[in-house]
């Protein structure tokens, strides 16, 4: 090869080099990341791996809670009381043109229900108030010691005995709301929890409008 051609060679081959400028696009790409950079790449990373795995879909959420919704509005509340035999004895015992009457509810089970009923002096329903129980009574007197009194007054009584467990005495207070509106219409609301003064007379006292205690301890 002359001199002349081995010239014209080496210069072909300088061509086929890189330029410059190509080589510093890829060293600036490829520059060392500091560990903060590194991490936030990584969390980014993740997060779009998250977002691909597990698309939400919202007509579906839509869906489920729309059911869900539905399924607990449509929930019929638990009654509690036998309201056909309440109603009945009540019939039965307060008519028109009885100035003295009672009736008795108690748990069985945990339905409330009638225990007893009566047309005479509330002292007859002692013997049926048990001291380990939660009683509800409906008790009809005489606005007066008067045996001849035209008008009369019915009154509730809560009776909470004294052996009654806290728990069950705050689990039963939650009823009281349920058995009122069984026993209206009423004169006046009581509670009781002793039978010492628990006669016709105190129950009077006490269910006065004006009375400023309606407790019977």
């Amino acid at each position: 090869m002359s001199p002349t051609e081995s010239a014209t060679a080496s210069e072909r081959s300088k061509d086929l080099i890189p330029k410059s400028e190509s080589s510093s696009v890829i060293l600036r790409n490829s520059r060392p990341f500091t560990i903060g950079e590194s991490k936030k790449m990584s969390v980014t990373s993740s997060e779009t791996s998250e977002i691909t795995k597990s698309p939400v879909d919202p007509n579906n959420n839509n869906k489920q809670n729309t059911t869900s919704n539905i399924s607990t509005s449509t929930r019929k509340p638990v009654n509690i009381c036998d309201d056909e035999a309440i109603a009945s004895a009540r019939k039965e015992v307060f008519t028109d043109g009885v100035s003295r009457a009672w009736l008795l509810l108690g748990y069985e089970g945990s339905l409330i229900t009638v225990q007893a009923t009566g047309t005479g002096n509330v002292s007859e329903m002692l013997p049926h108030i048990q001291p380990d129980e939660v009683q509800y009574m409906l008790v009809r007197i005489p606005t007066n010691v008067d045996e001849n009194a035209s008008t009369c007054r019915d009154v509730m009584i809560t009776w909470t005995g004294p052996k009654v467990k806290i728990f069950d005495r705050g689990r039963k207070q939650t009823h009281l709301g349920e058995i009122t509106k069984r026993l209206q219409p009423l004169h006046a609301s009581l509670t009781a929890t002793s039978l010492e003064r628990f006669s016709e007379d105190f129950i009077r006292l006490k269910s006065d409008p004006l009375s400023g205690s309606h407790v019977i301890d």
